[in-house]
């Protein structure tokens, strides 16, 4: 592994230029202004190797679960299936183009919003990529 590929490996890429260190991923709470409570962020392996995402984090009955993976954004109740999926495909892909299947990022956010929240997932995103910004 290349010291640029290690220096990639080494931080989560959250969109629009954020990149949050590897150390960093710890759970995370965001508020959005249409919330009274704050949207919550675990950052879960997303291979069947791993320990099952669902169990992560604590939704109650009526709060909205979704996960975003490799720009996927899945919401189903089968959305773990999904990142099974599209892991393997994924390191199907790096095998295929003789790449290091190391080098597939296998993390994904889990984002917990409130029952009582009009927000959608990419609210919850926006906002965090603003806190990561303002932290730095």
């Amino acid at each position: 592994m290349t010291a640029a590929e290690s220096a990639v490996d080494a931080s989560r890429d959250l969109g629009d230029g954020v990149l949050l260190p590897r150390a960093a991923t710890l759970r995370r709470f965001v508020w959005l202004s249409r919330c009274p409570t704050p949207a919550s962020i675990d950052f879960v392996e997303a291979h069947p190797y791993a320990s099952d995402p669902s169990l992560v984090g604590a939704p109650r009955p009526g709060d909205s679960v979704s996960y975003v993976y490799q720009g996927w954004h899945l919401e189903s109740r089968f959305a773990t299936t999904a990142l099974n999926a599209i892991y393997f495909a994924r390191r199907a892909q790096a095998r295929l183009a003789m790449q290091d299947s190391r080098l597939v990022d296998n993390v994904a956010l889990k984002i917990i919003i409130p029952a009582n929240c009009a927000s959608l997932p990419e609210d919850v995103m926006v906002a965090l990529r603003e806190q990561i910004r303002a932290e730095v």
